[in-house]
């Protein structure tokens, strides 16, 4: 219990410090413990064929910030905006709004934003970054650019995906699940609130945002 509190104990400035009481540990030393806060960023789908989840989605990443401090929070259909300040200064419900205004509203290419993702923040994910997107996985038959998915997999601490669709429909139409999930650390269907209290669980014990 004392470990898990203050630490393991130093022995040697222990005994170094309990000297003068003729080596009464009354002056104990601690080694201090490393918790490694890694950095997040979370990246929400808010394209037609996510039209009736987007506000479920935008919801849910707004909360995130409350339990993963320093999360980064980008949106996109095809380009990938940076919608930190959004969540940083505004409501819950104008902040979604304003999201969905600036971002919102057209058809989906993962591939374009996943070539921006690798031009703006790839080359600063280590094994301290943890990357969590929220969408479908649809791409209307664009390119999926697997290959940024491959490096990313490879330089973070953890990718997640939650996917608000049921799994049945992950290998139909124009869904890149099949592609993606393998990619991936972890791989959640998130379409009910109990789904979704499961998946934050999840996702706060694999990033370490429940210490």
């Amino acid at each position: 219990h004392r470990r898990r509190r203050s630490g393991r104990l130093d022995i040697r400035a222990t005994l170094a410090r309990s000297a003068p009481y003729g080596g009464l540990m009354f002056d104990t030393r601690w080694k201090d413990r490393t918790i490694n806060k890694p950095r997040v960023i979370a990246i929400c789908d808010v394209s037609r064929s996510v039209q009736a989840h987007a506000r479920f989605l935008l919801l849910l990443l707004y909360s995130l910030r409350d339990v993963l401090p320093g999360l980064r929070s980008f949106a996109f259909t095809h380009r990938l905006i940076d919608v930190s300040d959004r969540f940083e200064h505004d409501t819950p419900e104008l902040a979604i709004e304003r999201v969905l205004d600036q971002v919102g509203g057209t058809g989906t290419n993962r591939g374009t934003m996943l070539s921006d993702f690798a031009a703006q923040e790839l080359p600063r994910v280590d094994r301290r970054t943890a990357v969590i997107f929220l969408g479908d996985a649809r791409n209307n038959r664009a390119d999926p650019q697997t290959e940024v998915m491959r490096t990313l997999h490879k330089r973070a601490h953890r990718v997640v995906w939650l996917n608000p669709e049921p799994r049945s429909f992950w290998n139909l139409g124009d869904s890149e699940m099949p592609r993606y999930a393998p990619l991936c650390h972890t791989v959640r269907e998130c379409g009910t609130l109990a789904q979704l209290e499961r998946a934050v669980d999840g996702l706060l014990r694999s990033t370490g945002g429940s210490r």
